[in-house]
């Protein structure tokens, strides 16, 4: 199980990088989209809904994670983390350029952990799906 996760966790941190020309965007149409789908997965995250969650993301995304990966991460995640309490946005950016990238970065309060979140959206037909997803805890995951 360790290494599933791990092997997740490390397609997450590498699933996207950001272009040198991207810059602070806020209060922009995709951002606000963008922090709904956020809210969205938060509320999936709480009902235990991890494959809708799962099913939101990207073609690419999903191509590297298979919905089991998914779905025993976040079963990990929330029995290590516990319940989503609070997040303060702490950063965020749009891509320059092309305008389908969007970067929001959290500083999340969970019942068992302060947990710092990524969520990447890329922008595909009018919506943003979820293309990567980041985490960074002083908590280790239970075994």
């Amino acid at each position: 199980m360790r290494i599933v996760l791990t092997a997740v966790a490390a397609f997450l941190l590498t699933g996207c990088s950001i272009d040198p020309g991207t810059i602070p965007v806020d209060g922009t149409e995709k951002t606000k989209s963008a922090e709904a789908a956020v809210a969205s997965f938060r509320r999936l995250y709480a009902e235990g809904r991890d494959v809708e969650n799962y099913r939101a993301t990207t073609p690419d995304l999903r191509g590297a994670v298979t919905e089991k990966q998914w779905t025993d991460m976040f079963t990990k995640y929330r029995s290590t983390f516990g319940k989503f309490q609070s997040a303060e946005r702490v950063g965020w950016r749009e891509q320059v350029g092309t305008g389908n990238l969007v970067v929001l970065n959290y500083e999340s309060t969970f019942e068992h952990a302060k947990v710092l979140e990524e969520f990447v959206f890329v922008t595909s037909d009018g919506k943003q799906q979820l293309s990567a997803y980041h985490f960074q805890s002083n908590k280790k995951a239970a075994d």
